[in-house]
């Protein structure tokens, strides 16, 4: 027995797993939907630690090391829609045209002419608009996962080039000119003005006002959609840089500033490359809608300390030593008068092979290992089973497991209560004795710790 005690404490103290050696450490984050739950690290002073995100194609992510919450980027796809929002429209004037007198011909052709101009550029600068609106909002469709473009680099690039040539195509484009027309509309607001004071032209000078009138407000028209326009190009500019500078991928790895005894709050924040939202789009199994997921931030933490020396645990001890209790017992020899007569003996009063006892440990740690960490151990315990309570003791190995629970293997040095003063198992007691003496003798056998720790003071 002794030799089978030895070979499993040695055996549990020197197997350290290979997992426990001392290099980088990996936080592992998916941020490719919601919901994935995120371990906490803890790792000893000075060991580095790397943030390892798993994420779409699509995302770009930062990891932010402050307990405060960055405020978002903002999104210059909002921006171009919020500008490029339908404008109220030019009614068109429902008056029946003057003729020109004789003399104003030349005016009114003049007159016919810019109001065409201005109706064709402002059709022109409204189909610009729209056509950049179109393009906005059909990017989530271009982003989306299908075809394996969040999870295929080389289908994300692909998808990607769709995307800044779309946008490019907005960003390029040249608007409407509005300068020319509005100085013909003030040269011939001025000719109109000075026809008018001629004898006989009120009426159709008047009528020519309104027409410059309704040409001004078209050309005011064109040039609100240009400015727009113009925000629109201004807010997508830094998108198409992005995407240029936006190197596909499903993984980040990003390292963390080594620290000693301190806790690390690691945020992780992933947006979409190209419009710069939390979200990752899909399409519904039908490949026709296209869903918005939003992905919330990830908070973690890393805890940077040193391992202890040592852990004090408490918890069972199985004994393999036999649990006795001697005592007087009561023995049938016939009967007298009819009645049952007895004599007393000693004898055992109580015996089963094994026992439960309760124990704590000091596990001394054999090596810096974090998740497995091999310990010798030593144990005491108060052994109620033998008739009192016993103070016993363990001598043996250990494994501690995330520093949390340990499991001892070693020699248990308990006792076992035998009769003394000359009295042996079997032997008559006298009725004047209503106890017998008895002693507790040491004993040693297999004994197998299950603990949990216990705090140290700090």
């Amino acid at each position: 027995m002794p030799r089978t005690v030895c070979l499993l404490t040695c055996a549990t103290i020197l197997i350290a797993p290979a997992s426990n050696a001392q290099s980088t450490k990996s936080l592992s984050v998916d941020m490719r939907s919601a919901g994935h739950a995120t371990r906490s690290l803890a790792v000893d002073d000075d060991v580095p630690v790397v943030v390892e995100i798993r994420k779409t194609t699509f995302q770009s992510c930062t990891v932010d090391t402050k307990a405060e919450r960055l405020a978002p980027a903002p999104n210059p796809i909002g921006q171009a829609l919020a500008v490029l929002s339908p404008f109220i429209g030019v009614a068109a004037r429902a008056t029946t045209r003057v003729a020109a007198p004789p003399g104003a011909e030349v005016l009114d052709r003049q007159l016919a002419s810019l109001e065409a101009d201005a109706a064709s550029s402002l059709r022109e600068v409204n189909t610009q608009r729209q056509t950049a609106r179109d393009t906005l909002l059909s990017l989530p469709s271009m982003l989306a996962c299908s075809a394996r473009a969040c999870d295929d680099v080389d289908v994300a690039r692909t998808r990607l080039a769709s995307v800044r040539s779309a946008v490019a195509g907005v960003v390029d484009a040249v608007a409407a000119p509005v300068a020319i027309l509005n100085a013909r509309a003030a040269a011939l607001n001025k000719a109109v003005i000075e026809k008018a004071a001629a004898p006989g032209e009120e009426t159709w000078s008047q009528d020519a006002l309104g027409r410059i009138d309704g040409i001004q407000r078209t050309l005011d028209a064109i040039a609100d959609r240009r400015t727009a326009i113009g925000k629109a190009r201004e807010a997508l500019s830094p998108v198409l840089e992005r995407i240029e500078t936006y190197t596909p991928s499903t993984t980040d790895v990003v390292p963390l500033a080594v620290a000693r005894r301190s806790k690390t709050t690691v945020t992780v924040i992933c947006l979409n490359a190209v419009t710069l939202e939390p979200m990752v789009y899909r399409t519904t199994e039908d490949g026709v809608v296209v869903v918005a997921e939003e992905i919330p931030p990830v908070t973690t933490t890393v805890v940077y300390q040193d391992m202890p020396w040592a852990f004090v645990t408490a918890g069972v001890l199985y004994s393999q030593i036999d649990k006795r209790q001697v005592g007087v017992g009561a023995f049938r020899t016939g009967t007298d008068a009819g009645a049952a007569t007895f004599e007393r003996r000693v004898t055992e009063t109580d015996h089963a092979d094994t026992q439960i006892v309760p124990f704590s440990f000091l596990d001394i740690a054999l090596c810096r290992c974090r998740k497995w960490t091999p310990a010798a151990a030593i144990g005491i315990g108060v052994n109620p089973n033998n008739g009192g309570n016993v103070l016993e003791y363990f001598v043996g190995g250990g494994l501690v497991i995330d520093g949390q629970v340990a499991i001892q293997v070693g020699r248990h040095l308990g006792s076992r209560q035998e009769p003394t003063n000359g009295f042996a198992e079997g032997d008559l007691v006298p009725d004047k004795l209503t106890t017998i003496p008895t002693v507790r003798r040491r004993a040693g056998g297999l004994g197998i710790g299950l603990t949990f720790r216990i705090p140290l003071p700090k």
